[in-house]
């Protein structure tokens, strides 16, 4: 998965999916998955993607622990959310390695 042309295509296609997609839905949690699968794929290469998935990734963290702050029962039913944010932003730090550092400022 390393040839830049297919890069090119799929990584705008799934972004433009990945921003249709609201928040709080469960619709989310394949793309996530997707996304985590392709940053460990791809390594340092995804490097020019990885800002929007990040910021991505941390408001559904956020919203989550909002949501958990505001109502103790979504603490548990909306744990899949904190799951797969974190799951993604560590594949982002893992594939990044000292250049994730750039998207933290």
């Amino acid at each position: 998965m390393k040839d830049q042309r297919i890069i090119a295509e799929i990584l705008p296609l799934l972004n433009k999916k990945w921003i249709s997609i609201d928040d709080n839905s469960s619709t989310l949690f394949p793309l996530f998955e997707t996304f985590e699968s392709l940053v460990q794929s791809l390594g340092s290469n995804i490097t020019p993607y990885a800002q929007p998935i990040f910021q991505r990734a941390c408001k559904v963290l956020a919203d989550y622990v909002s949501a958990a702050k505001a109502n103790e029962d979504d603490l548990y039913n909306k744990s899949n959310f904190m799951v797969r944010s974190l799951d993604l932003l560590s594949a982002l730090f893992n594939a990044l390695g000292t250049s994730s550092q750039a998207l933290l400022v």
